[in-house]
């Protein structure tokens, strides 16, 4: 079994290893289009827009869910947070955290029928866990689109984990990527950008090696 594992990780390095050094060796116009392929952006309208958070929710993740309600391209807000442990919890903040983001969400003129919060346990493989509870949730619901906004570069691999687990239960992902400490144009020029790709190329070959996003799946 563990001659197994390191033959796995070995694989994934060495993958990911190549993958980049290819990457780097030719023009600003691959390293835009390689941005594009691990952030994707879809278009048009769905039933409800998922915003993937993790421990907490960024402020401008959340304006772009507003702007998909308030524009009519989506109408209702499912919002993913990750389930903290006791001491992991930040001390002196006795409120829940998800009490918290309903509150505010209330705040900024949504109405309970227009959103819903998800806790979802730091199971691994965490978000192959993340997307089973939700769209088993909102499958039950009935919904059969939903937007999916994630952070930068994890946007690739959350998509396709999403869009696995959604299919069997007739649930369109539209993937919707969002950036904030750098752009998807010069993201190799940033400290924060270099260091998120690489991470994530390698998880997403993780993922796909471990089985948890089959390969050969047409997306």
């Amino acid at each position: 079994m563990k001659t197994k594992a390191k033959r796995i990780w070995a694989a994934i390095c060495l993958s990911t290893f190549v993958a980049i050094i290819l990457l780097f060796s030719f023009s600003e116009a691959l390293l835009v289009r390689a941005g594009i392929f691990m952030a994707p952006q879809g278009s048009g309208t769905a039933d409800v827009a998922i915003l993937e958070g993790g421990e907490g929710l960024e402020t401008g993740a959340v304006n772009i869910a507003l702007d998909l309600l308030s524009s009519g391209r989506a109408s209702y807000m499912v919002v993913v947070l990750h389930r903290l442990s006791e001491n992991k919890k930040q001390f002196a903040l006795d409120e829940d955290y998800s009490d918290l983001v309903k509150k505010r969400l209330k705040t900024s003129g949504l109405s309970e029928k227009q959103f819903m919060v998800v806790v979802t346990p730091v199971h691994h493989p965490i978000t192959l866990t993340e997307a089973t509870i939700v769209l088993k949730a909102l499958s039950k619901e009935g919904v059969k689109n939903a937007f999916l906004l994630s952070n930068g570069f994890h946007t690739r691999r959350s998509f396709l984990t999403y869009h696995y687990v959604g299919r069997p239960l007739g649930i369109n992902i539209i993937p919707l990527a969002y950036f904030n400490d750098f752009q998807l144009e010069n993201w190799w020029r940033h400290e924060e950008g270099l260091r998120e790709f690489v991470s994530e190329l390698f998880k997403l070959v993780y993922y796909q090696i471990r089985g948890y996003i089959p390969a050969g799946v047409d997306y």
